[in-house]
């Protein structure tokens, strides 16, 4: 062999060699190695040549005179926790071996040593994850690279950073799951469900994530590898844990309890498009008021079979509506507005007492029919009785109806004039009281939305 002013580390360098991909437990697709053939030009002695890090001769011994250089794999086997990649690692197959997760340390590309087209083939035969991290370098453009069991790769210096080609063990998915969650990493190829990341188990049942591109960031949930198909999503919170977002300046605008579901820092704007609250509205209507010792009706009395205002009580005097016993039904009518915001739904309850110790019982009936603009001022009603009540045994304590719903006459909407009959259902056998009941007041249980 012939040559002048060449050193055998630039013989070396010009060697190309490939490695083959491999999994722990399987074998990889066999590659050739790649060679190139060295030409030198020029004249001289070589008294000594010596094959390192991925070379060897032959023979194994130093050339003096002619032979032939070869690529060659060292292999090294590390069972620390902790390891610094050695200039002499080049072109080794370097394996980590621990129950532990490893950190691996790897110098800064271009520094004596690490120079462009320096390379190594990490390998991970342990349980524990290792994970590589560059000295000021990336390694494809990620500040570290994660190695989980029987994952290895070929990572190489271009002089300035490290990049990697994936081994069978690390496939393209897992590579960019790696890249994703490092440091500065974006993906900008997840923009629909068939691109987005997806996170299953084994019988595709999960969430997915990625970016609609009309619609922004998306947060799905896949049942059976279809999205949005899930019958219900259940996030559990930890026992005494909470749910809290907070504005830009760090101030809680949202925050959801765990043990007692309660919602605090929140605001809803019913005013605004799109937001819809719906409640219960409760109303209670008096029968009567009493004023100086003289009763009055609120409600509006018919000209016969009506029942009669009276005052009650000397501590707290109120004024009541006396339904005599008899055979005749009496009644009183009242005309209220229902709100806007009513979406329907009507439910009534009676508050009554009497001077009576008798436990038979009182039925009343409740009938409300609905009137808006055009429609005839003086509906028509349909009675609708409640269940009956029986008289409590100690007289003049209040009683209270359970809560009736009321089938309207004719149809009712938001914003019509609500007219109602109530009634003491004397003429029905169901009302057995032989005395007077004093009604007080009727409450209305509405369904509002705004």
């Amino acid at each position: 062999m012939r040559c002048t002013k060449w050193a055998l580390g630039a013989i070396l360098s010009s060697l190309l060699l490939t490695s083959s991909a491999w999994a722990v437990g399987r074998p990889g697709p066999t590659r050739p190695v790649s060679r190139e053939r060295v030409e030198v030009v020029g004249s001289g002695t070589v008294t000594s040549i010596t094959a390192t890090n991925g070379a060897q001769t032959s023979t194994g011994s130093a050339i003096t005179t002619t032979g032939t250089i070869r690529g060659a794999r060292c292999i090294k086997h590390i069972t620390a926790t902790s390891y610094t990649v050695l200039t002499g690692d080049r072109a080794c197959l370097v394996t980590f071996s621990n129950a532990s997760p490893i950190a691996v340390t790897l110098p800064q590309a271009g520094t004596t040593g690490f120079e462009a087209d320096w390379f190594f083939i990490p390998l991970n035969l342990g349980t524990g994850q290792v994970t590589i991290t560059p000295d000021t370098s990336q390694i494809q453009n990620a500040p570290d690279i994660d190695l989980e069991t029987g994952q290895g790769i070929e990572v190489t210096s271009d002089g300035s950073h490290y990049f990697y080609n994936p081994g069978i063990g690390l496939t393209a998915e897992t590579q960019g799951l790696a890249q994703v969650g490092a440091n500065g990493k974006t993906d900008t190829t997840a923009v629909s469900f068939a691109t987005a990341w997806k996170f299953l188990d084994g019988n595709g049942d999960g969430f997915a994530i990625y970016t609609d591109p009309t619609d922004g960031p998306k947060f799905v949930c896949v049942d059976n590898n279809v999205e949005n198909a899930c019958t219900s999503y259940t996030r559990e919170l930890a026992a005494n844990q909470t749910i809290v977002y907070q504005d830009s300046g760090g101030t809680p605008i949202f925050t959801l309890t765990e043990n007692t579901g309660e919602l605090t820092n929140v605001t809803l704007d019913v005013e605004s498009t799109g937001n819809a609250v719906r409640i219960l509205q409760y109303r209670f209507i008096p029968f009567a008021a009493c004023q100086a010792g003289t009763a009055s009706t609120i409600w509006d009395l018919p000209a016969s079979n009506a029942p009669v205002a009276a005052c009650k009580g000397t501590n707290a005097t109120k004024g009541v509506l006396e339904f005599a016993d008899g055979a005749t039904d009496l009644a009183t009518t009242l005309v209220d507005y229902l709100n806007e915001d009513w979406v329907g739904g009507i439910e009534a309850k009676v508050l009554w007492e009497s001077a009576s110790t008798s436990t038979n019982n009182v039925l009343w009936g409740i009938a409300i029919a609905c009137a808006g603009p055009g429609d005839d001022s003086d509906p028509a009603f349909t009675d609708d009785d409640f269940a009956v009540d029986a008289n409590n045994a100690t007289a003049n304590t209040y009683n209270e109806t359970a809560f009736n719903t009321v089938t309207t006459t004719g149809t009712c909407t938001a914003g019509d004039m609500m007219h109602i009959r109530f009634k003491r259902r004397l003429s029905q056998a169901g009302d057995t009281l032989a005395a007077t009941a004093q009604a007080i007041g009727i409450a209305l249980r509405l369904r509002e939305e705004q």
